[in-house]
């Protein structure tokens, strides 16, 4: 699965986590943006992303007991991963849009 690959890919890139897909969980939701809590993603990022998404929650525990969490929001109509936020025990740490970091 993309988001799955994109998640692991990201955790190395910012973290230096490699994970093992086999303990990575692993759900999508449809969300208006009205739904999203501007501390996971920001009023004006939410602007620039369409209304409603598809939402990926990845999440992962590491071998310390931290909880790691990827959101990563996807266009409904073409599939592609627009946005990632990355969060540590609750607390969001990184986010940005996908389209730019390539």
């Amino acid at each position: 699965m993309e988001s799955i690959k994109l998640f692991k890919k990201f955790m190395i890139q910012h973290s230096d986590i490699v994970l093992e897909e086999s303990k990575i969980s692993f759900e999508s939701t449809e969300l208006y943006q009205d739904e999203i809590d501007e501390k996971l993603i920001s009023i004006k990022h939410l602007k620039q992303l369409p209304n409603p998404i598809l939402f990926d929650t990845l999440l992962y525990e590491d071998d310390k007991g931290n909880d790691w969490i990827a959101g990563i929001a996807v266009n409904p109509e073409t599939r592609e991963r627009e946005y990632i936020v990355l969060i540590l025990n609750g607390e969001p740490i990184t986010h940005r849009f996908l389209k730019r970091c390539k």
